[in-house]
């Protein structure tokens, strides 16, 4: 990480800005999570913007212009901005950050990279692991805060996020999510899926590949019969496509 100059975390995103009591506990996770030999700096940006985005979708067109507009406020200190992917290459669809459109915030004080397509989430949480862990501990996905949690360990963010650290065999590493009972989770994934996020589908279908090829399918298989009884019937049809086509 010697090369990051700064690892910045905005409030007024996930974590609305009258939530200051979780701001501050999510800033001190952060910054006790960043190692002490480390030349990077922790920067905390506030903004209200999302608050002029009321008639904005949030994941189609309201948190990469965000982005874009807080790199090139940060423009003065740096040359260089990286937005995190979401997907690989194979699997972009129209979103509100991409790497076709991320790059058009760059400007002739900053380049703006969107890094990087050629990782999954799951390969993310598997490199961190192998070559940073320490900043796996405190990590954080959480945009629902239920109950004023720094993750609430439910949400299907939260819950997709888990299903890769279990997977991988990190359930002891990362603390951020309290106690890991997968089974128990995977029941609550499918309903929590809107049907018109197929990008979040991509997800879900990486991780049932992974659990055939780990021997731990009957989880998201028991996810799979939950689907049907909530009459996610569109959805099921494709996770149970990813089943068959895996025995």
């Amino acid at each position: 990480m010697s090369e990051i100059d700064y690892l910045v975390a905005v409030w007024g995103m996930d974590i609305k800005l009258e939530n200051e009591a979780l701001w501050n506990t999510t800033k001190t996770m952060l910054i006790d999570a960043i190692p002490n030999e480390s030349a990077s700096t922790f920067l905390p940006v506030k903004t209200n913007s999302r608050d002029f985005q009321r008639d904005v979708r949030w994941t189609d067109m309201g948190f990469g212009p965000m982005l874009g507009a807080i790199t090139n406020f940060l423009s003065k200190g740096a040359r260089f901005s990286i937005i995190g992917s979401y997907g690989l290459y194979d699997d972009l669809q129209p979103h509100a950050s991409g790497p076709l459109v991320d790059r058009l915030y760059s400007s002739s004080h900053i380049s703006v990279v969107h890094y990087s397509p050629r990782f999954n989430r799951f390969n993310k949480v598997k490199y961190i692991s192998e070559y940073a862990p320490e900043y796996l501990k405190n990590l954080r996905v959480c945009w629902l805060n239920t109950g004023n949690k720094y993750n609430c360990g439910e949400c299907e963010k939260c819950l997709r996020t888990k299903m890769d650290i279990h997977i991988l065999g990190l359930n002891d590493s990362v603390v951020s999510f309290g106690k890991f009972d997968m089974e128990k989770d995977a029941r609550k994934v499918i309903g929590q899926i809107p049907g018109s996020n197929s990008y979040t589908l991509e997800f879900w279908k990486n991780s049932l590949r992974l659990c055939k090829e780990k021997s731990i399918r009957r989880i998201l298989a028991v996810a799979v019969l939950r689907g049907t009884l909530a009459r996610q019937w569109h959805l099921c049809k494709q996770l149970i496509k990813v089943v068959v086509r895996h025995k």
